[in-house]
């Protein structure tokens, strides 16, 4: 057992570094950057006689299951019921204050960290994973309610209906305002609906 656990942390380890070095070199360049790790399972596939598209959704796949391994911060590429991939980066320090983690520091932080909470349960969303999956399909079908751009970047709110309970409004952020870089989850916005 101890084994498996040290064998997992040492592929995330690994993973994670290969993330961070692809980031930085999408950074550096501004060009999509292929992880190592990508890239060597895709032509793992094609020798094994996979075509370039069930190849490049073998890699996809196997990056996003290697990704959740370690759950620390970071990039998030999540498939979104088909094919499309959504990329974006949410702080881990975000997904505490979302899922009812803050407890202690800001009285006002700690008080909307545990309503953050109450409001996800209500919607059903319970995990980290859930809300990454929440992230994806509002980055991807999400609906634009406005958008404001700065000297920084630009700030993109799409909400999401949740069944009939309620609503998720998202914050993207662009740095610099370049829409081609995977946008940060800033902040979330929930409204739960009244039962009639």
């Amino acid at each position: 057992m101890v084994r498996s656990r040290c064998c997992c942390r040492g592929v995330a380890v690994v993973h994670g570094i290969d993330d961070v070095q692809a980031g930085v070199r999408q950074l550096w360049t501004g060009k999509k950057v292929e992880s190592f790790t990508f890239q060597g399972i895709k032509a793992g596939a094609q020798l094994a006689g996979a075509s370039a598209n069930t190849a490049n959704s073998i890699a996809t796949f196997s990056d996003i299951g290697l990704g959740l391994v370690g759950s620390g911060a970071g990039l998030f590429k999540v498939l979104n019921k088909g094919t499309k991939v959504a990329e974006f980066t949410v702080a881990e320090s975000k997904f505490d204050y979302f899922l009812g983690r803050v407890v202690e520091g800001n009285v006002h932080s700690v008080q909307r960290s545990a309503q953050n909470l109450r409001d996800l349960t209500t919607l059903g969303i319970r995990s980290k994973k859930q809300l990454a999956q929440i992230f994806a399909t509002t980055l991807i079908k999400g609906t634009e309610v406005s958008r404001s751009t700065n000297k920084y970047g630009t700030t993109i709110n799409k909400v999401l209906k949740i069944g009939k309970r309620g609503q998720i409004q998202t914050s993207f952020f662009y740095a610099d305002g370049d829409m081609t870089k995977a946008p940060k989850v800033i902040t979330i916005i929930l409204k739960i609906f009244k039962k009639k």
